[in-house]
């Protein structure tokens, strides 16, 4: 009898989908040669302790540790437990300002422009709420397939900014021409469009979008984009700036960081950048470390401190080279 392994279904999803037109919007993770790589697999596949009474398909929530996560996760709870507030108050900063410097690095970005918040969700609230380049009767502009707690918060604009809410379905069987040509003409036909919300890679379907293309076309229409990366990191081998969208929310756990860690940037150099936060997240400052509160430094310091170990796995599992397959444990960057 053949075995079922999760690879194995994936690989037939992927073909499925190749096979109805959907090849142009396959996952970046390199589509059906790496999904039957099952040497790449087994060494991503033995830094983990999963059960073996079912195939967890789902990544929601959070993402199982790796091993040497989970270790150095388990190390700095209890290096906070022991210090407690000595840490918290004299040496916490500067483990954080390292940990800012590996993932910024790991993005592309500036340190400066990342702020640690204690949810995905959060991220894009403070993004969404705190843009205050509306004015009534501006348009917003989301899609079918952005995730529901997004859309809610792009819908909180229309009652707090009086913008109008578009919303359009993106096409099915997918391409990327075809996803490009929907935004195009959303964008046409509502003239009026001044802020959309992309999401990178889709919770429902994994969809992949073309944000680079995307975000062009916006910009020459003089609208700002506002990019939900959740899904993204460890799947999509692109660093943030060559998405050309001006800020964007991150989870920091899909692909095993510690659970409930994740972060917004902002482009510093975008005109929106330069405008004073507006909305109920106003004191989430770039770098996180805000005079105006501490609610951007809740993450807990444990979780934060091991975060330059999940960010050397992540990029390890990325690493397609022969040297990346071999399964190496990612050294930790935390104290």
């Amino acid at each position: 009898m053949t075995s079922l392994t999760r690879r194995g279904v994936v690989a037939a999803g992927l073909a499925l989908g190749a096979g109805s037109g959907m090849a142009a919007a396959q996952p970046a993770a390199g589509g059906l040669a790496l999904a039957a790589d099952e040497t790449y697999w087994a060494g991503i596949a033995a830094q983990y302790d999963l059960a073996d009474d079912f195939i967890q398909l789902e990544n929601g929530n959070w993402g199982i540790m790796a091993r040497p996560v989970l270790t150095a996760y388990e190390r700095h709870q209890a290096m906070v437990n022991r210090r407690n507030s000595y840490y918290s108050r004299r040496e916490y900063g500067a483990d954080l300002t390292r940990v800012r410097a590996r993932v910024a690095a790991n993005l592309g970005v500036a340190p400066e422009e990342i702020a640690f918040t204690r949810g995905a969700t959060e991220a894009l609230q403070a993004l969404i709420s705190g843009y205050n380049r509306l004015k009534p009767g501006d348009q917003v502009l989301i899609a079918d397939l952005d995730y529901d707690s997004m859309q809610s918060a792009m819908a909180w604009l229309k009652d707090r900014r009086a913008a109008e809410l578009v919303r359009i379905e993106l096409p099915e069987p997918a391409t990327r021409l075809g996803l490009i040509d929907a935004y195009a003409a959303a964008l046409d036909a509502n003239p009026k469009v001044r802020l959309m919300l992309l999401t990178q890679v889709s919770h429902r379907n994994g969809l992949h979008l073309p944000v680079a293309e995307i975000t062009a076309l916006a910009r020459a229409r003089g609208v700002d984009v506002i990019l939900d990366s959740a899904h993204a990191w460890g799947q999509v081998e692109t660093k943030l700036p060559e998405l050309g969208a001006d800020r964007r929310g991150r989870a920091l756990y899909r692909q095993g960081p510690y659970p409930g860690h994740r972060s917004l940037h902002g482009d510093r150099r975008s005109p929106s950048r330069r405008r004073a936060s507006e909305g109920p997240y106003r004191h989430l400052q770039h770098g996180g470390l805000s005079g105006h509160g501490r609610r951007a430094r809740l993450s807990r310091g444990h979780r934060n401190v091991g975060q330059g170990c999940a960010a050397d796995l992540s990029a390890a599992s990325l690493d397609r080279t022969p040297a990346g397959r071999s399964g190496r444990a990612a050294p930790d960057a935390g104290r």
